[in-house]
């Protein structure tokens, strides 16, 4: 006899066209009864196999971004923005470990093993005028970007052959614009052993590959044949990127890899993974759409959960010194060590707070209560000891040219470059969010205190009469925060914005170096005595270079915000779901006004303006940007400061930008 679908049987229509009562029947109830009881057998013992259910454990911590996708850019994406995830959160869903479509002869897999995101972006720009109508010297470069290398001035402020004027003659004209490219390919994979145990990666293809930057007979290092020899213009296809060969870097990039453990009460992190704090001004885990960066750290977090709030213990190895890869001696082991610990710098952190996850955000919000989340962070790391230089041997002959032969270190010359540190520091981070109804607001404050025991710096700072290299004791004292936030209208559609940051600057900067953040130096000054300087002090604070506030001056000339207060008003309008616009207008002063090359207070006025289209379904996303920066008077280089016949007031910077990605 065939059996009834019980599928059909459940369908009311179906039961009335057979005559079926709604009553149940005796056998019927004892079915039900034999069913219910199995059901909870499974359901027992699933709890008892299961301590922590789908979506229930805690995460690595993070937040929102501070880039394109921040609160002012409109709806945030379906998908995270990578393996960086929110701080521990209370009841998330996750998509990692929801069910499998039901299939015939199933045999109870219900995760997804292998989990794979991700994103490919490509980028465009065309950069007029970055150096702000500067010559650099190289002797004393202040703009990272200087004139294209085809109009540098010779020696005698002569134009060179290959500028503008001579290859068209009888034109005066100037080069004053780049165009570039670049194209990023990221897989976020996660591995789910069991709902409680994942693996998860970050690995990098092209990263942030310059498009045509390896024709076939290009080389670098003194590889390769001469250009006469095998000339550019003949050139057929792109070659894979190979670090040391055709690039600096290798095309594949393993940026990232830990594990997550959940276990009843507590959470287990460990591996390289990446750091996520508040709004990103900080600590920033660089997986923004638009972002280039990103901070990784080594370490091993506990985190607990209780009424709704979390608790993390963060140990990590922020730098162990010279490992035994590059010392002579230590090849033939087949694995590599820290060969020393007293260089080591080692870190600790705590981290308190509460942090909804969007779900249970989103819900609040849809039924008229407020979410408010905050979290204090408290980091402190020591070092006794440290590798004051490179000691990088000296392969090739003087007088040759070419590529070093490889070599390796001996521990003697290690042991020469070790100076005494007696450094500390103490990172102190809050952030508070609320949101109600229209209302976003957010805001973090970060203060760092320590002291380098022992550090050497020349007299005159790098310049002048005295090159004597002394000691001097430095103490780290710098200040840093924002205030950001919106109100839609509109139905959602207009978002008008405000954000409002400051990072203190240099006791006394150089205003004849760099510019960028990276590059860029205090100039020691202090009470000078037998024992060395004292009374140095290091006080510029920088936000982190992924938090992005506009196109051209903070992001790509300083880097970052350092020694600067800007305010940043804004206005979104999306037309419909998918398209919208943004304006935004970035007025900067400079907090101390005599590092940069200028000496004035204002630094720039800067306007961006981008279109923006976004299908979250399809996880296609674009962009049209364009960005003009104004120098109002910090960043020209004074004829009294520079003294030399390149001396110029700065000059308007434009930016023309195009982005596209595609999500998985």
């Amino acid at each position: 006899m065939r059996r009834p679908d019980p599928a059909r049987l459940a369908d009311p229509d179906f039961r009335r066209l057979c005559g079926s009562s709604d009553r149940p029947s005796r056998a019927r109830r004892a079915l039900t009864l034999g069913t219910t009881v199995l059901f909870v057998l499974l359901g027992v013992s699933q709890l008892a196999h299961a301590q922590f259910g789908p979506g229930g454990g805690m995460r690595p911590m993070g937040g929102q971004g501070g880039g394109m996708g921040g609160p002012q850019g409109g709806p945030p994406p379906d998908k995270p923005e990578g393996p960086a995830e929110a701080a521990p959160s209370t009841g998330s869903a996750d998509t990692a470990t929801e069910p499998l479509p039901q299939w015939p002869e199933k045999k109870g897999k219900e995760l997804q093993f292998l989990q794979l995101n991700g994103y490919l972006r490509g980028r465009g720009y065309y950069w007029h005028n970055f150096n702000l109508g500067h010559f650099n010297d190289p002797s004393s470069r202040a703009n990272p970007f200087s004139l294209p290398y085809s109009e540098i001035p010779t020696a005698t402020g002569e134009r060179p052959d290959s500028s503008c004027t001579k290859r068209n003659p009888g034109t005066t004209c100037g080069a004053a614009g780049v165009l570039t490219s670049d194209m990023r390919l990221r897989f976020d994979p996660t591995l789910n052993l069991s709902e409680q145990i994942r693996v998860k990666s970050q690995i990098d293809v092209f990263d942030n590959l310059v498009l045509g930057s390896t024709p076939e007979g290009f080389y670098i290092n003194g590889r390769g044949g001469a250009a006469d020899g095998y000339p550019t213009i003949n050139n057929r296809t792109q070659v894979p990127q190979e670090s040391t060969l055709n690039a600096l870097q290798s095309s594949i990039r393993a940026k990232r890899a830990w594990g997550e453990v959940k276990i009843p009460l507590v959470e287990l992190n460990f591996g390289r993974m990446p750091f996520m704090w508040g709004t990103g001004m900080l600590y920033h885990d660089g997986n923004c759409p638009d972002c280039d960066f990103g901070t990784t750290v080594d370490r091993v977090m506990v985190t607990a959960r209780l009424w709704n709030h979390f608790a993390s213990f963060m140990y990590d190895w922020s730098a162990v010194g010279a490992t035994s890869q590059i010392v002579q001696n230590q090849q033939l082991t087949g694995w590599n060590y820290n060969i020393d610990n007293v260089d080591d710098v080692m870190q600790v952190g705590l981290a308190l707070g509460r942090k909804d996850d969007e779900a249970h955000i989103a819900d609040a919000l849809n039924r008229g209560k407020a979410v408010v989340n905050y979290g204090a962070l408290i980091i402190g790391r020591w070092q006794e000891w440290d590798l004051t230089y490179n000691p990088r041997p000296q392969t090739t002959p003087l007088g040759q040219t070419g590529p070093e032969s490889s070599a390796l270190y001996s521990a003697n010359e290690l042991q020469k470059s070790l100076g005494r540190r007696k450094a500390w520091s103490l990172t102190a981070d809050l952030w508070g969010r609320l949101q109600y109804k229209k209302l976003y607001l957010e805001a973090e404050g970060a203060a760092i205190f320590g002291s380098v025991g022992e550090l050497g710096v020349y007299g005159d700072g790098g310049y002048g009469s005295d090159n004597v290299l002394r000691k001097a004791t430095l103490e780290i004292q710098q200040l840093g925060g924002l205030f950001r936030g919106n109100y839609k209208f509109l139905r959602d559609s207009l978002i008008v914005g405000l954000e409002v940051g400051s990072a203190s600057g240099p006791q006394n900067g150089d205003p004849r170096g760099e510019l960028n953040f990276r590059r860029a130096r205090e100039k020691p000054i202090g009470l000078l005595n037998s024992d060395g300087y004292i009374g140095l002090r290091s006080s510029r604070f920088n936000f982190d270079p992924d938090y992005h506030v506009d196109m051209i001056l903070f992001r790509r000339i300083l880097g970052t915000v350092y020694n600067a207060t800007y305010m940043k008003p804004s206005v979104t309008y999306w037309l419909i779901d998918s398209f919208g616009g943004q304006a935004e207008f970035i007025y900067s002063l400079a907090n101390k006004p005599a590092v940069f090359p200028g000496h004035a207070i204002n630094m720039g006025a800067e306007i961006n303006a981008r279109l923006m289209y976004h299908n979250k379904d399809e996880g296609f996303y674009a962009a049209l940007e364009y960005g003009v920066l104004f120098d109002l008077g910090a960043l020209s280089q004074k004829q009294e400061v520079w003294n030399n016949t390149f001396a110029v007031d700065g000059t308007t910077a434009q930016a023309f930008q195009a982005k596209i990605m595609l999500r998985f």
